[in-house]
């Protein structure tokens, strides 16, 4: 059986399953898509760690190659 998280909650593995059926298949068509908050290069990964710590943002934080 697989451990819960310290919140008590289950794992996140088990939400993208539930998920899968009803909403994975939006996410391929287009009909829902990430938000995207800010996209960083690789040399600005220290910048982009900075914002995911600060808790501020909203949406995705990319590292680009």
């Amino acid at each position: 059986m697989p451990q819960s998280s310290p919140a008590g909650k289950r794992p996140a593995t088990h939400l993208v399953i539930a998920l899968n059926p009803d909403f994975w298949p939006h996410i391929i068509n287009g009909q829902i898509k990430p938000r995207l908050c800010k996209a960083f290069s690789l040399t600005e990964a220290r910048a982009a760690h900075e914002l995911m710590e600060a808790g501020q943002h909203i949406g995705k934080i990319i590292l680009l190659t």
